[in-house]
């Protein structure tokens, strides 16, 4: 992924730049959508478990195919190739302020926010309130996140990148604390569930495109695809080790630990809003 936000960001120009990084990436949430159409007509009993796994194992033969025909057709980044090969790779401070350290920190809490929380009320909090409609609740959530990829980039334009990152975090954080604060109502209603969980999924994938806007465009060239990493390995390994230290969480810590982790991403929202460059 790294690879292929810088590759956006440099073979694209202007609007469609911004256009390229959300919708490109926004695209992923189809897939999941797909896999719960699957598991919807598996739990419903219209399709047998072998049909189900069948089904997403040619799904992913077929992107893989594509992916590497994509890979070995597409041109080299003229903006890469501009880069000396001594140079590339190389720490580069930034030409302007912030600074490379405000920036990774910045990045890295925002990342933290929307990888250790990524789609929390449809794949954790829900199966367990609703363990027979864990399909249908995949559905909801990514139509939500399908929908969050427009409207981002349709609010980019008023309010910038800086604003659009602010809007987005604060409005996860927003609808987070309410889930957790209406835990009882939403837990006897998967009516009321679903409508918060649609919602979620709308500023979750808001909050997703302007860090993926974010990521790439806030680093110079020849260090971009790098930084990118680096603004990751934290976050991904704090997923890897949450899935042992949250095990004996019960529903209200689990909610507040969420809700804790969208306030990094809020707080680090608003001091890029502050401090940040506008990128947009």
């Amino acid at each position: 992924m790294p690879a292929v936000l810088a590759y956006l960001a440099e073979v694209f120009r202007g609007w469609r730049r911004a256009a390229a990084l959300i919708l490109i990436t926004d695209v992923a949430n189809l897939g999941v959508l797909i896999d719960g159409l699957v598991m919807m007509f598996y739990q419903s009993s219209v399709i047998p478990v072998s049909s189900a796994v069948y089904a997403l194992a040619l799904a992913l033969i077929a992107i893989v195919a594509v992916i590497l025909v994509t890979r070995f057709t597409l041109p080299e980044s003229p903006e890469w190739e501009s880069v000396p090969a001594t140079e590339r790779g190389k720490i580069t401070r930034p030409g302007e302020r912030p600074g490379l350290a405000f920036r990774v920190a910045v990045l890295t809490s925002l990342v933290i926010a929307t990888a250790l929380t990524y789609a929390f009320l449809a794949l954790t909090i829900g199966p367990y309130l609703f363990p027979k409609r864990t399909g249908l609740l995949l559905v909801i959530y990514n139509i939500g996140e399908l929908i969050g990829g427009p409207i981002a980039l349709a609010l980019l334009k008023p309010l910038g990148s800086r604003g659009l990152t602010a809007l987005s975090y604060l409005g996860g954080l927003l609808t987070m604390a309410l889930a957790a604060v209406a835990l009882g109502y939403v837990a006897h209603s998967f009516t009321l569930f679903s409508y918060l969980l649609l919602v979620n999924g709308v500023f979750g994938e808001m909050a997703w495109a302007a860090r993926v806007i974010l990521e790439p465009l806030a680093f110079p060239v020849g260090y971009r695809g790098t930084a990118i990493a680096i603004v990751r390995i934290v976050p991904y390994a704090l997923y890897a080790a949450s899935v042992f230290y949250l095990a004996n969480f019960t529903q209200l810590q689990y909610m507040l630990y969420n809700v804790g982790l969208w306030g990094v991403g809020a707080a680090a929202s608003i001091a890029w809003y502050l401090r940040g460059p506008e990128v947009s």
